[in-house]
């Protein structure tokens, strides 16, 4: 089913569960946010698993921090969709790269108080991930049958 969706943001997610996406996804969280501290985490290493990702936890924010008037997440929201919905390339280097000049780069940012900053801007090739996904299974099994034949 296509919705016609190029990329997607996260804002402090709920506790829920990670839907497999196939589209740039970028999470976000906060420190002090006890609504959804661990979820956007979790969703970042299992919801995106061939698209390029993003995961940024502001230190001290709460769990509205999006909904605030001068949300620290604006610009980075924005430039997440200029970088993938526009191919804005001055935007994906405020996403991925390592400026710490304004407009500094999410993750080397030192007005941004983060506590947590990774990515991966690439895309993996669905047959890296079948492997990988593949050899997961295989190994589980193995070892299933090697502590039950002890």
């Amino acid at each position: 089913m296509n919705h016609n969706l190029g990329a997607a943001v996260i804002l402090h997610p709920a506790i829920g569960f990670a839907m497999p996406l196939e589209i740039p996804a970028f999470y976000t969280g906060g420190s002090e946010d006890i609504i959804s501290q661990l979820s956007a985490n979790y969703m970042y290493t299992m919801g995106a698993v061939t698209s390029p990702k993003v995961f940024a936890e502001i230190d001290g924010a709460g769990h509205v921090e999006p909904a605030k008037a001068k949300s620290r997440w604006t610009p980075y929201v924005i430039a997440f969709f200029e970088c993938h919905l526009n191919q804005v390339g001055k935007k994906c280097d405020e996403i991925y790269g390592k400026s710490t000049e304004n407009p500094c780069s999410l993750c080397t940012c030192k007005t941004l108080p983060l506590t947590v900053c990774k990515h991966r801007k690439g895309w993996l090739h669905l047959t890296e991930s079948v492997f990988s996904v593949r050899m997961a299974k295989i190994v589980f099994v193995l070892l299933i049958w090697m502590l039950g034949s002890n």
